[in-house]
């Protein structure tokens, strides 16, 4: 009797379509909560004054990004709007998704760092990594470093005004060149100026030297990493098998199949993968419950 053939392999683009099919979600989404507001940093508490003793009233200094320079870059899930914005929700489910993957990971180094790539240039990583970041931040309890592993000319460094930061890649403590934002629990790590050419390290190795840095100053932050598109450069390639997740952004309707399956390749050591389509166009029928609204940019 011959023996049965080997089940065909499915590329996880194939499984990505076909969990698609079923509900607008990328990403396999179960039992999900909404998120709650805007947690900003609350000023010092001031204790009640002795008898007869004089009152300095100080305030706290207010953090070095604002909010409006983050709405300003791309934020869209935060805000002070009665109702909770579509794209909030759904980033709220993304968020909910990634926590649970990283849980399921165990006690490894790089379970809480997800590294947010393309497969070009131009299909919305920094908006889904900042509003990913934003998400988890706000609403999750859990403390979050946004880190520009790009800074090219439309990099998150750029858009918040960071760029004559020190060169904060190449820093042996990371941790130290943390910039604060107004959302509670969440800060940035900016991709500074470059140093001296002839005395640096391949990108990429740079870049991975300093998330293992971080990673070690900081085992139970989430690290979120806006890194560059994977067909543009090697450094998504470097970073793959250092951290412990990968969302490949896609743009629906426009990233040729071909290009997404050439990208998922270049990050294959990264134990997990994930597939988010970015800028779907939806009717309001689609829209989630009372919250919805037309012209949501990013799936999961």
């Amino acid at each position: 009797m011959s023996n049965p053939a080997p089940p065909p392999r499915v590329h996880l683009v194939e499984r990505a379509l076909e969990a698609m099919s079923g509900h607008d979600m990328g990403l396999a989404i179960a039992d999900a909560r909404p998120p709650a507001g805007v947690e900003i940093r609350p000023p010092a508490a001031i204790p009640p004054p002795l008898h007869g003793a004089a009152v300095v009233v100080t305030n706290p200094p207010p953090p070095v990004i604002s909010l409006e320079q983050l709405r300003g870059a791309g934020l869209m899930v935060v805000g002070q709007e009665p109702r909770r914005s579509r794209l909030a929700e759904e980033f709220a489910l993304v968020h909910q998704q990634m926590l649970r993957v990283m849980h399921a990971a165990g006690n490894t180094p790089a379970r809480n760092v997800v590294m947010i790539t393309s497969a070009h240039r131009g299909e919305g990583r920094s908006f889904v990594a900042l509003n990913l970041a934003a998400s988890i931040a706000s609403s999750s309890g859990r403390t979050v470093v946004l880190v520009d592993a790009d800074g090219g000319p439309t990099s998150l460094t750029r858009a918040l005004g960071l760029y004559r930061a020190p060169a904060s890649v190449a820093t042996q403590r990371p941790h130290d060149a943390l910039v604060s934002t107004a959302i509670a629990r969440l800060s940035v790590l900016p991709r500074g100026e470059d140093a001296d050419a002839q005395h640096r390290q391949p990108r990429g190795a740079e870049l991975v030297l300093t998330l293992r840095a971080l990673i070690a100053a900081c085992p139970n932050h989430v690290l979120v990493l806006d890194a560059p598109a994977a067909l543009a450069s090697s450094d998504a390639h470097a970073l793959a098998s250092a951290v412990g997740h990968v969302i490949m952004v896609v743009r629906a309707e426009v990233t040729p199949r071909d290009a997404v399956e050439a990208a998922l390749d270049v990050v294959e050591s990264c134990p997990s993968l994930q597939l988010l389509l970015n800028r779907t166009n939806l009717n309001s029928s689609d829209s989630m419950a009372a919250h919805g609204e037309s012209g949501a940019r990013a799936h999961a």
